[in-house]
């Protein structure tokens, strides 16, 4: 389904029903990338998984684009779909963007679980990863951006999304260097699930960060995992993220 938006047309699919459950996939990505996780849990959530700006079947506004343009089209898709508030579940770059979304709109967030994510980068990440990539995107397209992040499988190279979308994206998420939002997550006060593998390439440090800035989070360090969790061990992070919205949904139907 496409959502016509004030700055972008975005691609979704909404499924299930019982309390909503948003998913946001990462730079690179689409809406595929949370489609098992989503399945499994929507004979008893109704899950929304989409398109960010410029990935997938989703349109690419012109730029500049900030991580607030990315959290502003979430959260207008939420008001399309009468969607008052739900549980965010963010992959990397999707994890910035729902930490984001928690800043500009903690009405519409029950709970934020971050996969995989930091809430804040350093100087050589911005230039030698965000920034480099964007370069990478523009002059040589998504099949040589993949091999740059260091993706080794066979991709299809016609279902990358716009080389210009993701360059516009990996820029916005580079201004986590001067513009870091971990000091506002001690301003929330939703509960909060961050899982990552001790063999992230992107390292456990953003993560742990983010846990210890989120009043009352639960921080998970899996042994053995890297960037894609819910991918390498599908069972073990499904039996975590239905724990905590349950747990998460308790309590809201409680209040």
């Amino acid at each position: 389904m496409i959502a016509e938006l004030t700055g972008a047309r975005l691609h979704y699919v909404d499924e299930g029903s019982g309390p909503p459950v948003v998913f946001l996939h990462g730079l690179a990505a689409d809406v595929d990338t949370w489609r098992d996780q989503a399945r499994r849990i929507a004979d008893r959530y109704r899950t929304v998984r989409l398109d960010l700006r410029g990935h997938g079947q989703s349109s690419t506004p012109p730029g500049p684009w900030s991580i607030a343009d990315l959290a502003g089209d979430v959260a207008e898709l939420c008001a399309r779909l009468s969607i008052a508030r739900a549980h965010f579940v963010g992959h990397s770059a999707g994890g910035v963007v729902a930490v984001r979304l928690a800043i500009d709109r903690p009405d519409l967030v029950a709970s934020l679980c971050l996969v995989a994510t930091a809430a804040e980068c350093n100087q050589k990440a911005a230039n030698d990863f965000y920034l480099r990539w964007a370069g990478i995107a523009e002059a040589e397209g998504m099949l040589a951006t993949l091999r740059a992040m260091g993706v080794k499988r066979e991709v299809d190279g016609s279902s990358l999304g716009d080389p210009l979308g993701f360059a516009r994206a990996s820029r916005a998420i580079a201004t986590l260097y001067p513009e870091p939002l971990t000091p506002r997550l001690a301003a929330l006060d939703c509960p909060g699930l961050v899982i990552v593998g001790d063999k992230d390439w992107i390292g456990a440090g953003g993560a742990v960060k983010a846990s210890r800035a989120l009043r009352g989070s639960e921080l998970v360090i899996l042994p053995g995992l890297g960037h894609l969790p819910f991918l390498q061990d599908p069972d073990g992070f499904h039996a975590r993220l239905v724990a905590f919205l349950d747990r998460v949904s308790a309590g809201e139907a409680a209040r």
